[in-house]
């Protein structure tokens, strides 16, 4: 019996540096251009017309389309904007009034975890290109904590929590003034 690996171990361990490698590079992307806990941003940022040009990070064939299955997750209507990740956690941070660096990091203190879990809610439903583990590593986090963040944001619009709804409400409306000015 040989000792040779079978190249498999091998094949997931360059998978998976990869998949660290594309989520580190989002992740630097979101707190570089970013609100700072100070609320200035790296790059010029006008709040009121909402003139925010980025770039899609995602390569072609990852884009939103109609055939788009996710086995038994829902491709909701807001993905149809076509905005990304990085408009989408930013768009979060700015209302909750947290710095990007708060939002994605470790702490789990309750004002930070709070709207982790809309962003998570949100990214769900405005880029249904990222699978749970994708947003895992994106917000360094194990997959079952992306359901579970999804999960709590959905129990707390169904009790009727108005802080939740108030933030949803007021991300929703930020993103939708990005998709027009984008669009026109």
């Amino acid at each position: 019996m040989s000792n040779e690996p079978l190249g498999i171990y091998e094949e997931a361990r360059a998978r998976r540096e990869k998949l660290f490698e594309r989520s580190d590079a989002i992740r630097a992307r979101i707190v570089g251009s970013g609100p700072s806990r100070s609320g200035a941003y790296a790059q010029s940022f006008n709040p009121f017309a909402l003139h925010l040009r980025l770039k899609n990070i995602l390569p072609p064939h990852h884009r939103v389309t109609e055939q788009s299955t996710r086995g038994s997750r829902p491709i909701w209507p807001e993905a149809k904007l076509g905005l990304n990740v990085v408009q989408v956690v930013q768009a979060v941070c700015v209302e909750a009034q947290i710095s990007a660096g708060d939002l994605l990091g470790d702490s789990r203190m309750r004002f930070l975890a709070w709207p982790r879990h809309v962003a998570m809610w949100m990214v769900d439903r405005y880029c249904p290109e990222y699978s749970y583990p994708d947003m895992g590593f994106m917000f360094k986090r194990d997959h079952t904590s992306i359901i579970h963040g999804i999960d709590a944001t959905n129990t707390r619009i169904a009790n009727g929590c108005t802080q939740t709804k108030t933030l949803i409400a007021k991300v929703k409306e930020r993103l939708n003034n990005i998709a027009m000015a984008e669009a026109g």
